[in-house]
């Protein structure tokens, strides 16, 4: 396999200078990296005023429209499927800042007449006004003072991911891999907007911030009928079925073979709940751990359940109450 890792770097080198034997460790076992590093300055999302690590070089980049990093992710790993050997099949991983505070569109996606229409988040869960269920550090929370999220300027920012997917998959298309190749796209962390009266800032980290999407297209062995699958998965299983697709096993590995579920093969997994837990504290959250059940566990109904250092204790009817109103 002709492998590559474009984008944004792993947490532990992105607020100090790396080394590039930090670097290397990061990227252990890519053909090609192009790691970005976040200068330790003013908060500005890694789209600009960033470095580039490669293995031939550190690019700076500035402030020009064409250094926004979503853009320059794109071009570069557009620029190494068109170089990847004929003969060998191509794993990249590209890593995109995209979706984090401020948002920073393209400078040509500004004002985009196709996110005039999107309207405001305003879930039934946003800035919650009976919040007696909820743990403490959420009870102490004032109302928010705005009275929706808004989601325009995310939506300018998410066109440029577009026009970066347009560009890798032109890349595959000229070298005729497009058709036989699995995409996957998801995301490191959820994210609140708002919801039971949480700012947006940091919420990451919080048990009502769990789902993240899971989006997968491979024309060849899927087609392109739209399917949904219920069943909850984790990002630990991502490892275990890529290396199945590929031919490979990971042994002692936590996750499962999500492929039954891609093919149709299967509606649930033979697990009964998946684990979740952060336990280093952050303010003002306690430290945490809990579980979400599956289909294994009831055909018709998923629970999520969390248990905080404190003592307090969160149970949610997710089929019936998806957006944690009721504990």
């Amino acid at each position: 396999y002709h492998t590559m890792l474009v984008g944004k770097a792993g947490n532990g080198i992105e607020d100090v200078a790396p080394r590039r034997k930090d670097v290397e460790r990061l990227a252990q076992g890519f053909d090609h990296y192009d790691v970005i590093w976040k200068r330790p300055v003013k908060f500005q999302g890694q789209f600009y005023g960033y470095s580039m690590w490669t293995r031939d070089e550190v690019l700076r980049k500035g402030y020009r429209p064409q250094d926004h990093s979503t853009y320059v992710v794109g071009k570069r790993l557009a620029s190494h499927i068109r170089k990847a050997p004929d003969d060998q099949p191509v794993f990249a991983i590209a890593s995109l800042n995209s979706g984090h505070d401020p948002n920073t569109p393209f400078r040509w996606h500004e004002d985009a007449q196709d996110c005039a229409r999107v309207g405001a988040y305003k879930a039934p869960s946003y800035n919650e006004n009976d919040v007696s269920d909820k743990p403490a550090y959420i009870r102490d929370l004032p109302r928010l003072k705005r009275s929706s999220f808004d989601l325009r300027s995310r939506c300018e920012e998410f066109m440029g991911v577009e026009a970066t997917l347009r560009r890798i998959r032109g890349a595959l298309r000229e070298t005729g891999r497009l058709r036989n190749t699995l995409f996957v796209f998801t995301a490191d962390n959820g994210y609140l907007m708002g919801d039971h009266r949480m700012p947006g800032v940091g919420d990451k980290w919080w048990p009502h911030s769990i789902p993240i999407p899971l989006y997968v297209l491979w024309p060849e062995a899927l087609g392109n009928a739209r399917r949904v699958v219920r069943e909850p998965v984790s990002t630990v299983d991502l490892p275990v079925t890529i290396c199945a697709l590929a031919g490979c096993r990971l042994e002692d590995a936590d996750g499962l073979d999500i492929t039954p579920l891609l093919r149709g093969e299967a509606d649930e997994l033979e697990r009964e709940y998946l684990y979740l837990e952060l336990l280093r504290p952050r303010d003002p959250m306690p430290p945490w751990y809990g579980l979400m059940t599956t289909r294994a566990f009831d055909e018709e109904v998923l629970f999520q359940y969390v248990e905080y250092r404190s003592g307090e204790r969160e149970l949610y009817n997710l089929t019936r109450d998806p957006y944690r109103l009721h504990n």
